[in-house]
């Protein structure tokens, strides 16, 4: 043969393999002699791939994928169990009610904002009002009513203070009431300071400064008094 490559006598091999004490494989194929590469030609050819020939030809980098399929698995998935009917209806139904609960909160609370815009969105004019009530009821005060020439322009402004009440009134407005002797509420009442009055008990409303006034039942301001507080 050529290139080196060694003829074997298979029945010779096998015939002297017990004499020499080697296997009969070991006769047959002769004990390796050196380099591997020296025997095999395409191991020195230009460009020639290292790995190409030999124990690499059956790797599954050179196209064997027979263990390819180990790697992956022969299970099947398991398919998904069904739900229970009767689970998921009530499921639903709890989604449903609690859609219904929310639905029913914001309708009550878009509600009650509406109202209380209704009700007091009012305010802040009113509050801007309620300084010209005052000098209307400062000016009354300084109007002597034994003044005759007086007397209509104090009636003008009375009937003037009364007109606006009752024009603000449908709205909610209105002046809180407080007379001379009435029990000191510091719910509605604010005390300017104390004076002393023996005709009246301490904790009392002497005199009343300005008025308050209120918007439905919201305090607008207090009114503002003189309280009664005796020495001793």
């Amino acid at each position: 043969m050529e290139d080196g490559i060694k003829t074997v006598n298979f029945a010779a091999a096998f015939t002297d393999g017990d004499s020499n004490g080697a296997s009969p494989a070991d006769a047959a194929y002769g004990e390796p002699e050196g380099d591997s590469r020296a025997e095999d030609p395409r191991a020195d050819a230009p460009g020639a791939d290292p790995h190409e020939g030999g124990d690499f030809a059956d790797g599954p980098e050179n196209g064997d994928l027979s263990g390819a399929e180990d790697l992956e698995g022969s299970g099947t998935p398991p398919e998904p169990e069904e739900a229970d009917p009767a689970l998921e209806a009530a499921m639903w139904k709890d989604k449903y009610l609690r859609s219904l609960a929310d639905q029913e909160n914001v309708r009550r609370r878009a509600e009650k904002q509406t109202e209380e815009i209704r009700k007091y969105g009012v305010e802040r004019v009113l509050l801007e009002i309620i300084p010209v009530l005052d000098n209307l009821n400062l000016a009354l005060s300084y109007i002597n009513p034994e003044d005759a020439g007086a007397k209509n322009l104090a009636l003008g402004v009375q009937m003037t203070v009364k007109d606006c009440l009752e024009r603000l009134s449908p709205l909610g407005f209105k002046e809180l009431s407080c007379q001379r002797g009435d029990p000191f509420d510091p719910n509605f009442h604010e005390a300017l300071e104390s004076q002393e009055d023996p005709e009246l008990p301490d904790g009392t409303v002497k005199s009343v400064v300005k008025p308050g006034y209120s918007l439905h039942d919201r305090l607008l301001r207090p009114v503002m008094v003189r309280l009664v507080k005796n020495g001793g």
